[in-house]
């Protein structure tokens, strides 16, 4: 019985990741980058659009560590791609 569960779950996983692919892919191509980085005077985000949308530049101030810059940044930009395409 737990054989045959869990093979329902693997099962399960794996229809999702085809919709994700199939959603990922269909979707229209566009290229992004985003930044995330700190130093001594503080941290910040940064995303390039290219003609998609006006760049960011985001600060994030002293408490804020490189990695949150970096996931900020890619929150940002996913939040930034909604709206345009009116999701």
């Amino acid at each position: 019985m737990t054989s045959n569960k869990n093979f329902c779950i693997i099962e399960q996983i794996i229809n999702k990741q085809k919709a994700f692919y199939s959603f990922i892919t269909n979707m229209l191509a566009r290229a992004v980058y985003t930044d995330g980085s700190g130093g001594p005077l503080g941290a910040g985000a940064g995303i390039y659009f290219g003609n998609l949308a006006e760049d960011q530049s985001i600060p994030l101030g002293k408490n804020v560590t490189v990695f949150q810059a970096e996931t900020y940044a890619i929150q940002q930009c996913v939040y930034t791609e909604i709206n345009i395409s009116n999701w």
